[in-house]
C-alpha cells in the first residue's frame, strides 16, 4: 500500500525492487516467462488517458520503487511482460474497494469517497483473462476496463444496479486527508494497444457493473 510505503521506504524499496531483481535474475537462469504486474500510480495524474510510452513520473515510494523495477525488467529480461493495472475490483472476497462500498451501502452508513480521483478501475477477473491471453507478448501493456472515473461515480454506479439509496453517499475531496504519499490526480489508463490486437477482448467497466 501506497502509504505503509511512504512509512516504510526501505522495506518498500527490497521488496518491490530489491526482490524482483532476484527473480528477474532466476527467470534469466532458466528461461522463464517473467510477468510482472506494475501500477497506474507510477504516472504523475496530470493528464489521464496514459500510453505505455508516455513517460512515468513517480510522485510516491512506491510509485518510484514500481518504476524501477518495470525499468530493470525491460533492460534485464527479453522475455518478460510489465503489465501496468489500475485499483483491482471483485464481489468475491470480504475486502476492497467493491466490498467497502457495498457494505457501506447496505447497511445504510455514511459512504465518504473522493470525487477528485480518477482511476481505470478494474474486475480482476478481467485481468486474469488478460493477462493469460499475454503469455506470450513481451513489453510494456495496460490492462483495464474502458470507462474510468472517479470513486464517487463508481459509487453512483454500483448504489444504482443494486438498488441502494446514494443519499448515503458522501463526496469528499482527497486533499481533505492528510495523505503522507502522493497520490495522482488522474491516472486512468489508455488501453489502446490492447485494443487493437484484442478488441474483442475489452470490456467497459459500466457494463460488466449491469450484468453483475
Amino acid at each position: 500500500h501506497p502509504e505503509t510505503c511512504e512509512k516504510y521506504p526501505k522495506q518498500s524499496k527490497h521488496i518491490n525492487f530489491e526482490l524482483t531483481k532476484r527473480i528477474v535474475d532466476l527467470a534469466c537462469k532458466v528461461n522463464a516467462k517473467l510477468i510482472f504486474t506494475s501500477t497506474d500510480l507510477v504516472f504523475d495524474g496530470h493528464k489521464g488517458l496514459y500510453c505505455e510510452n508516455d513517460s512515468v513520473n513517480p510522485g510516491s515510494y512506491y510509485a518510484e520503487h514500481k518504476a524501477l523495477a518495470e525499468s530493470f525488467i525491460l533492460d534485464n529480461e527479453s522475455n518478460s511482460l510489465v503489465a501496468r493495472l489500475s485499483v483491482q475490483l471483485t464481489k468475491d472476497f470480504n475486502q476492497g474497494f467493491y466490498f467497502d462500498i457495498i457494505q457501506k451501502l447496505k447497511s445504510k452508513s455514511k459512504l465518504n469517497v473522493f470525487n477528485d480521483e480518477f482511476r481505470s478501475f478494474t474486475f480482476a477477473c478481467d485481468t486474469v483473462r488478460w493477462l493469460e491471453k499475454l503469455k506470450f507478448e513481451n513489453g510494456i501493456w495496460h490492462l483495464a476496463n474502458t470507462g474510468g472515473c472517479s470513486r464517487s461515480q463508481l459509487a453512483y454506479a454500483l448504489a444504482k444496479e443494486y438498488n441502494y439509496d446514494p443519499k448515503y453517499i458522501d463526496e469528499i475531496s482527497s486533499k481533505s486527508i492528510d495523505f503522507k504519499a502522493y497520490r495522482p490526480k488522474d491516472t486512468r489508463l489508455c488501453i489502446d494497444k490492447f485494443k487493437t490486437k484484442y478488441a474483442d477482448r475489452v470490456v467497459d467497466l459500466k457494463a460488466h457493473i449491469n450484468s453483475i
